[in-house]
């Protein structure tokens, strides 16, 4: 029998490199917060988000309540990229540990707003047609704005513990619109002027920010050309590879 081998007949072999690896000037993602307090840039963040609890009231510090049933909460880590793919900030959020939660004592629904695609591509397409202005806002702190009717007792957060009190609990905490939190916001009108007398409207009852252009949505890359928008998911899928 004649093989290949025999005859002469060979294939070049093409080797494939599957490693990947995260640029060495980011900090990696920690997988706690005792990881997290070691790192300067994801200190910072938890300080940021503590300040903003902070300084918008969100709790009280009770001691424990006999019987009462007391939640957990946890740090949550990401990145936040500008369209260009590069290092926007580090971003820490604290929120809730669902798993701690009993229904019809801490909560009574369950509810996550999440907008539907087409909605998004019906008012973008829309504002192409129509050539409209479209901006994109960065709500800070969002969740802090709704209401909480349930009484809720939440442990102190971790790497937060109050030293003067670190028996106590965190008293009308609001984890259940923590979960809620907005990561930003994009708005259109019919003309310049219009859409900046909405944002400077909006920004009277909220903190936030104005970062121009809509360049990043839900996890979609905007960009704006002579043919209308281009939407990519590049840095969705660079996250999935890091």
């Amino acid at each position: 029998m004649t093989t290949r081998l025999k005859a002469g007949i060979t294939k070049p072999k093409h080797p494939i490199n599957l490693h990947t690896s995260t640029s060495p000037t980011i900090s990696p993602i920690p997988k706690s917060h005792l990881t997290a307090l070691t790192d300067p840039h994801w200190q910072e963040a938890m300080n940021d988000e503590y300040r903003a609890l902070m300084e918008n009231n969100t709790w009280e510090l009770v001691p424990r309540p006999h019987n009462a049933h007391i939640i957990h909460c946890m740090w949550l880590y990401r990145h936040k990229f500008h369209a260009n793919g590069t290092l926007q900030r580090y971003k820490a959020r604290l929120v809730v540990n669902g798993k701690s939660q009993q229904v019809g004592m801490d909560c009574f629904d369950t509810f996550s707003p999440v907008v539907k695609p087409t909605t998004i591509q019906t008012v973008l397409s829309i504002a192409v047609s129509r050539a409209w202005p479209i901006h994109q806002l960065d709500v800070k702190n969002a969740f802090l704005h709704g209401d909480l009717n349930e009484t809720v007792y939440m442990f102190q957060p971790p790497g937060f513990v109050n030293k003067q009190h670190p028996s106590f609990v965190a008293s009308y905490a609001n984890p259940y619109t923590a979960l809620n939190k907005l990561h930003g916001l994009g708005i259109t009108a019919s003309d310049d002027n219009l859409l900046q007398d909405i944002i400077t409207s909006l920004s009277t009852e909220f903190a936030m920010t104005d970062l121009g252009h809509l360049h990043h949505f839900l996890g979609i890359q905007v960009t704006r050309n002579r043919d209308g928008l281009f939407l990519s998911q590049g840095s969705y899928v660079r996250d999935i590879l890091e």
